[in-house]
């Protein structure tokens, strides 16, 4: 055997045995794409959360909402999401919670209420207006300190 056989032997022959596959990392897998939505939409697929938002928010006040913030409908919705989640909102499950989002729409976002229509909603939520982060709310709403 000549010297370059050898060193090929001492180093596992020259060939490796297949090693065995490595189980898959937690970004090593790849979803299937969603399937592509048909009709009205423009291939978007629309959220339960945004169906609420347009259900109750003309889209008239929406692009004003759009224009006056500078944010995207998309955006604008998950902030009073969000916002209505840190109200309590996510004390609510499955379809109440989404009925109860879209009171909070009627209530916080479109207006039209009177003072004590206001109070009753907020105790059906079940919060105290005072704990209501309203420097968010007002710049959800365009709405400025100037």
């Amino acid at each position: 055997m000549s010297w370059i056989g050898r060193i090929r032997d001492f180093f596992g022959g020259g060939k490796k045995a297949p090693s065995p596959p490595s189980p898959p990392g937690p970004y090593d897998w790849t979803p299937e794409p969603p399937p592509r939505p048909t009709g009205r939409g423009g291939g978007q697929r629309q959220s339960a959360w945004t169906a609420d938002w347009r259900s109750v928010v003309p889209d008239a006040e929406s692009r004003a909402f759009q224009r006056e913030t500078g944010y995207s409908r998309a955006e604008l919705i998950q902030g009073h999401l969000e916002l209505f989640i840190s109200m309590g909102g996510d004390s609510y499950e499955g379809q109440e919670q989404h009925e109860m989002f879209r009171e909070y729409l009627d209530y916080m976002v479109t207006g039209h209420h009177t003072r004590e229509e206001r109070e009753a909603f907020y105790y059906e939520i079940g919060i105290d207006p005072r704990d209501i982060d309203w420097e968010v709310w007002r710049e959800l709403m365009g709405y400025s300190r100037d």
